[in-house]
Formats: structure tokens, sequence, C-alpha cells
């Protein structure tokens, strides 16, 4: 990384796990651009607003992106029980045809983890918006808006459309598109959620949980 950047960029090798993600939970926006902008800006080698365009920060999100689909392929895993939930979601509440997903990882690796957990078939091409769609990343409301206006529905049914999120930042973009929020305490704790401007509706410490408030089958 280091000779693919220049020499002023030789600090980054120092850099630790918990920086990385201190970097990402930090920056003002939910994408990996702001993830590496606030890095690079907390040592100093960047300034002023988060810059996606930023030569160096464009760098850094090609060589994430070269590795990254591999890395999700052998070593990712979802959260425990997420991928019966999703699916038993659907198919209790009869939305096989009303998912979608409002995310500011790239396409491709979205459907990579949705094929490895045999869900896609819930999420078509039309209704996954990606970081690539939006010009506005999260905790502005478009990308939950697209994903909503990708069902079909009414905007009457936005209150009854549930955004399950993990991230501060996430639940403020999916509550300013007018929709249920549910929250996970996988990064974040039930105290800490409950402290965001934008406060969820349900909060819950596992998908068993929210599978128990659901009521679902299977």
């Amino acid at each position: 990384m280091a000779v693919e950047l220049g020499d002023d960029y030789t600090q980054l090798l120092e850099v630790q796990p918990q920086e990385n993600y201190d970097s990402f939970a930090l920056s003002p926006v939910h994408t990996v651009s702001g993830a590496f902008f606030t890095l690079l800006k907390n040592h100093g080698l960047v300034d002023g607003d988060v810059n996606p365009n930023h030569p160096v920060i464009a760098k850094l999100v090609e060589l994430k992106n070269e590795s990254y689909a591999e890395l999700l392929e052998s070593k990712g895993q979802p959260v425990a029980g997420a991928e019966s939930f999703v699916s038993d979601f659907a198919v209790t509440f009869g939305i096989e045809d009303k998912n979608a997903i409002a995310s500011t990882a790239n396409a491709r690796d979205i459907k990579v983890f949705l094929k490895k957990y045999d869900l896609i078939h819930l999420f078509p091409d039309e209704r996954i918006i990606d970081v690539a769609q939006v010009s506005h990343p999260k905790p502005h409301p478009e990308a939950f808006d697209k994903a909503f206006r990708s069902l079909g529905l009414h905007d009457s049914e936005r209150a009854h459309v549930v955004a399950f999120e993990d991230d501060p930042r996430g639940m403020l973009s999916a509550r300013k598109a007018g929709l249920y929020v549910c929250a996970i305490t996988t990064r974040y704790s039930r105290e800490e959620l409950g402290r965001v401007e934008a406060r969820p509706d349900l909060i819950a410490d596992s998908f068993a949980q929210f599978r128990e408030y659901f009521k679902l089958t299977g």
C-alpha cells in the first residue's frame, strides 16, 4: 500500500484494527471513502470535508474493492440468526417480492454475500441500492428513499415498511425516509442506540429477539 500511494503514507502501515474501526464509526458519512478520509485526516494527510474523489481516497477504495469480494466469499459471516430471520420474515408476512437493500457497500459485494447464504432470490438487482446509486450517503435519506420506491408502494405505506440497521447514520437515514426503524446492538450498545438523534422504534440484542417480537414462523 505504501508503494502504491507514495512515501508520505508509510505511516498507514502502523494503523491498527481499532483505529480502522473508529475511523468508520466516526466518519460523518457511512461510506468506505468517508472512513478512509477520516483516517487520513486524523493523520494530518488530508483536510477539509469528506471528498470521495480525492486521488488517495479513490486509490484506497480501489485497493479495498480488489480484495473484498474474495474475503467475503471465504471469510464473511452473517450476524447469528440473520439469514434465517430474513428468509422467515419474508415468508411470514408474504413479502418475498417486497424486500430491498439500502447500502453504502457496492452491489457486487452485496450479491456475493446474498448468494453465499441463499438470499439472492429475495433481492433482485433493481431493489439493491448501493453506493454507486446515491449522490448523498447515509445519514441522508436518499438510499432508503430509493429502496422504498423500488418496492412500488404508495408513500402512505412508508411507516409500515421496516428498516433494519446497526449504525446511527443508517438509522437517521431510514427515519428521514419515513420508515419504521429497527436497530440491533451488534456495534453499539442499547444505551448508545437509545441516545442517537434518530431513536429507533425497536432495539434488539439479537435476531432471536427480533424473531420473537415479530412472531415469526419457521
